[in-house]
This record gives structure tokens, C-alpha cells and sequence, in this order.
């Protein structure tokens, strides 16, 4: 059910919460106390400074978030196209060698299904909520869009350039091309109250249109 995946991610982003309270210095001093204990002499797996190891637990928190919004949207759109095969585009093209291999003509459907929505989530997040507002008749504010769109870049940046911005990062006011940023806690949080909102509006939408075709335009 749609349902169950929105209360997936909700739970997942719950979560999210207490890890987050890693990020306090007392923890930080906590883990120090008990390095010799924990941590064998090679190893250097904690920070020697505080503001290092607090940046490091928030964007590992929000990079854990984006995940999770990530496979949501990738669970609920497989999950509505094996509901409506129809809208599978009629030119996608599949191996010989998996039609012959293939047990039965459902996991050739799947197969088709988890090509769309690897080649959806190779696009940027513009493209991707475009095909979800035009293709599958979702709600996306501009608000959600703009914030949605600076997650992606900011996980990115974070995961392929250190945590500095690049040049599409800084067209969002609170980042220079170039520069390191840092999250807050309450940043990551406010991203988490956001997505909780949406994904559950996303779940209404998909339950009403589940029995029906969501949109008139023709597959791909």
C-alpha cells in the first residue's frame, strides 16, 4: 500500500531525531573519555575536535534523510506503475538474453519498471519533480521545489566536494561558490518537518488515484 511507504519514511525520518542528539558536545566528551576503550591505538575514527565531529553528525544525518526520500520516491513510483503498466513507455527497450531468461512475463514488467526509475533518478531534482507533477499528477509547491532542489545540491556538495559549495549551490542566498558550509541541527530538522508533509500529501494523491490512471498524457 502507498500508505505504508509514506509511514516507512516517516518512521525512518523519526529516527533521525536521536541521531541527531549525537551531535551535542556532551556526547563528543563522552566518546573522548572512552577513546582507549572503544577505538583500538590505530585507529583515528573520532575527530580530535568538537566542531569537526558535530559537522559530521548533521551532514551525515541529512545525507541519511535525502536517502530516505530518495528510495521513497523510488518505491511509490514502482509501486504505481505495476498498478498501471499502461503508462509504461511503449519504446523502452530490454536485452534478448533477459526475455529469455525470464520466468514469466511479470518479471519482464518489473525489469522495464526498475530501468524507468533508475533513468528518472539520474536527472536533476527540477527534472524529476517535472515528471512527477506532469507524469503521475503529484502536488509539489514551489516552496517543497525550491527546498527539495537545494537538498539535492547540498548532497552533492557534500558527498562529491567536501562541503563546499559549487556554482549551482550558489545561486540559494545563504551559499558563496567555492566555500564551506555547514548545516545546523535545525536545518536538518526543519528539511525532515518538510518531507513528512509531503510525502504524506503524495500518499493521499497515490491512494485516490490508484484505482485510475493518473494522467492523460501517453507514456514516454
Amino acid at each position: 500500500m502507498m500508505a505504508d511507504l509514506s509511514e516507512r519514511l516517516i518512521s525512518q525520518f523519526d529516527s533521525l531525531v536521536p541521531f541527531l542528539t549525537l551531535s551535542e558536545e556532551r556526547v563528543f566528551r563522552l566518546l573522548n573519555e572512552h577513546r582507549a576503550a572503544w577505538f583500538s591505538e590505530n585507529e583515528n575514527a573520532l575527530p580530535e575536535v568538537y566542531a569537526i565531529y558535530r559537522k559530521q553528525i548533521v551532514h551525515s544525518a541529512f545525507l541519511l534523510g535525502y536517502s530516505y526520500l530518495e528510495s521513497y520516491l523510488g518505491d511509490l513510483i514502482a509501486q504505481f506503475l505495476r498498478g498501471h503498466p499502461e503508462m509504461l513507455p511503449k519504446d523502452r527497450k530490454i536485452d534478448y538474453s533477459e526475455v529469455i531468461d525470464s520466468p514469466d512475463k511479470e518479471y519482464l514488467i518489473n525489469r522495464i519498471i526498475q530501468r524507468e526509475v533508475q533513468d528518472l533518478f539520474y536527472k536533476s531534482m527540477n527534472k524529476i519533480i517535472e515528471e512527477l507533477r506532469r507524469r503521475y499528477n503529484f502536488t509539489i509547491t514551489e516552496q517543497q521545489e525550491t527546498r527539495l532542489c537545494e537538498a539535492s545540491l547540498l548532497r552533492n556538495c557534500i558527498m562529491h566536494n567536501s562541503s563546499y559549495a559549487d556554482a549551482r549551490l550558489a545561486k540559494y542566498g545563504n551559499y558563496r561558490e567555492n566555500e564551506g558550509f555547514e548545516l545546523s541541527e535545525q536545518q536538518v530538522h526543519e528539511y525532515g518537518l518538510m518531507v513528512r508533509g509531503l510525502v504524506r500529501r503524495m500518499s493521499e494523491e497515490a491512494e485516490r488515484h490508484h484505482g485510475q490512471r493518473p494522467s492523460t498524457s501517453p507514456g514516454r
